[in-house]
Parts: structure tokens; sequence; C-alpha cells
């Protein structure tokens, strides 16, 4: 009879540890499952984040251009109608 009741203290307490492993397996699964949702939340903040420093880049790239043309007009307007005796200077002021 001591054999019985042992056995049927040792199912149960078997039959609770399985209980708290499911429950801990619930628990990772959330876990899991919110840091999945972060992870591809910034995925998308990062994909947004490239596709604007792209557009910036581009923009910064055609602005430079642009001074480059302007710049260049510049020097050949200036060499146009520059005379010996006159000096030019730029004063670059921020």
């Amino acid at each position: 009879m001591n054999d019985l009741k042992s056995g049927v203290n040792k199912a149960a307490d078997g039959s609770e540890q399985l209980a708290n492993g499911a429950n801990q397996l619930v628990t990772g699964s959330q876990t899991l499952t919110a840091n999945l949702n972060t992870l591809a939340n910034s995925t998308v903040t990062f994909s947004n984040g490239a596709d604007q420093f792209t557009k910036g880049l581009s923009s910064y790239v055609s602005a430079i251009e642009q001074l480059h043309i302007g710049l260049g007009t510049f020097i050949v307007v200036y060499k146009v109608i520059q005379k010996p005796s006159h000096k030019l200077t730029l004063d670059l002021v921020n």
C-alpha cells in the first residue's frame, strides 16, 4: 500500500512539474513573439531610415553638382569680364 501511495505522490509531483513546464513554454513563446515583433518593427524603421538616407544623399550630390556648374559658370563669366587692373575677392560668411 505504501508503494502505491508513493507512486501516486510521484505521479502528482510529475504532473505539477509538467504543468509548470507548460506554463514556462507559454511565457517563453509570448516573449519570443514580442521580441520578433520588436525585430520586425526595427527592420521597418531601419528600412525607412535607409530610404531617407538615400534620398538625402541624392539631394546632397545634386546640390554639389549644381554648385560645380554654378562655379564653372562664374569662373567663365569672371574670365570674360576680368580686367588686368581689377582683383576679385570673395569673402565667405556663415
